[in-house]
């Protein structure tokens, strides 16, 4: 058997192993490797194309985390331009080339390269990424070894597409699943948190009805206390739908513009204010004004007040303050004296419809999209919204926005005093 033939049984035994996994890595890892019996070399990289750069997917040997972070422009430098114009690119010596940027060559010869071989990886028609090899010789890849790595390249482009299609249609599957969940969840919280409020409406409604005319008046009363009250859970219920449903359609509009949060903080308090615990707000002296919206900042407030009385125990405090920080930011932050949430469940509290214990089981009622939408408005103002949390120690959120442009007006000749407000009991 000739070298030709030999070669080409190892190409197609490398071909079976590369294209033999469906996992990305694996199957560049298997194409660094398989190159690396088929050519000499001192270090080969595969980089593919993402978003407009080259990112180094696999090395050998393996670079560093800082050089897996390089993001190269398609077009920009000599790997760069392989991807934009798709010819193979041969560099016996990178000292003496044109090609390769002065910079480029005193890091190649600290390096210890001095020739390069790269060629583009294709798949369907499409530039995909780029194979590279170099050496620390001057020429050292005969035309041989550049004939054998060019022949083996659409393997590895097909491995890798393979690879990329393989794992686009898992995260569909797995987007689907989600959305199922999704779907379940939504299902399984309305239809407990409507029940709850409308059993009680029709319940008190027809004592009323049928009993009427026996019932004194304070216990009509009462019991028209509690239909009115449902009848308002109901609706808060509805417009938290329709807001979620505003912000993904792209119709619950937010104007930005310098205000005074001293007011809409304490308006927030005073609408979610109850009789079972007692809201202290503190306000620092010289808060300058803030650039959002007053009124989508006061449906958050309210929000996180509401929050917070919701799982804290009847009888203890639910703290707000407002501070300004470094003259650029101002924090509202809400505490409460509740159960906590566990860590493993911290990065999950401004997603949709969660709530850490099941619908049928928690004691806390609520649909579970009050913090959602907190966080999507915060992000459609510039704030950032954050929480920090412990079992057993309760659970503080904070509201970051950026303070308005300093004008002459904007604080008191002297220093305002800290002022504490106390809602409640």
């Amino acid at each position: 058997m000739n070298g030709e033939d030999r070669t080409g049984r190892l190409l197609l035994a490398l071909t079976r192993e590369v294209t033999g996994t469906l996992d990305l890595q694996d199957a560049l890892d298997r194409s660094l490797a398989a190159l690396r019996r088929l050519v000499g070399f001192g270090g080969g990289a595969i980089q593919l194309i993402e978003n407009g750069f080259l990112l180094a997917a696999a090395t050998d040997p393996p670079a560093s985390p800082a050089a897996k972070t390089v993001r190269i422009p398609v077009g920009a430098g000599v790997s760069g331009g392989i991807a934009a114009g798709g010819d193979p690119v041969y560099i016996p010596d990178i000292t003496i080339d044109s090609r390769v940027h002065p910079e480029g060559r005193t890091k190649g010869v600290s390096s210890g390269v001095r020739s390069y071989f790269g060629l583009p990886l294709i798949a369907h028609g499409e530039i995909i990424g780029v194979v590279q090899v170099d050496a620390p010789e001057v020429d050292a890849f005969t035309q041989a070894d550049r004939d054998t790595i060019t022949a083996f390249a659409p393997a590895i482009a097909s491995a890798v597409q393979n690879a990329i299609i393989h794992a686009h249609e898992l995260a569909t599957v797995e987007e689907r699943i989600e959305t199922e969940r999704l779907k379940h969840d939504f299902i399984a919280i309305v239809s407990h948190e409507l029940r709850t409020p409308l059993t009680s409406i029709v319940g008190f409604a027809e004592s009323i009805k049928r009993h009427g005319r026996e019932l004194d008046r304070d216990l009509i009363v009462y019991l028209a206390d509690r239909i009115l009250a449902g009848g308002h859970r109901l609706g808060r219920h509805l417009d938290d739908l329709m807001r979620i449903a505003g912000l993904q359609d792209g119709d619950l509009a937010v104007e930005v513009a310098p205000v005074d949060i001293e007011p809409i903080v304490r308006a927030a308090c005073a609408e979610t204010s109850d009789q079972q615990h007692r809201l202290r707000l503190r306000v620092d002296p010289d808060v300058p004004r803030v650039l959002t919206d007053g009124e989508r900042l006061r449906q958050i407030v309210a929000a996180l007040v509401s929050n917070a009385c919701k799982f804290s125990p009847s009888g203890s405090d639910v703290d707000v303050r407002v501070a300004a920080r470094n003259g650029e930011r101002v924090v509202v932050s809400v505490r409460d004296h509740g159960p906590g949430i566990p860590g493993e469940h911290l990065g999950r509290v401004f997603d949709r419809f969660f709530q850490v214990e099941p619908a049928d089981r928690r004691a806390a009622g609520g649909l579970g999209i009050g913090l959602y939408l907190a966080r999507l408005l915060c992000d459609r103002m510039n704030a950032h919204i954050d929480v920090h949390s412990a079992v057993d120690e309760g659970s503080t959120f904070t509201v970051t926005l950026p303070a308005a442009a300093s004008r002459s007006d904007d604080r008191a000749p002297n220093p305002a005093p800290e002022r504490v407000i106390v809602l409640g009991p």
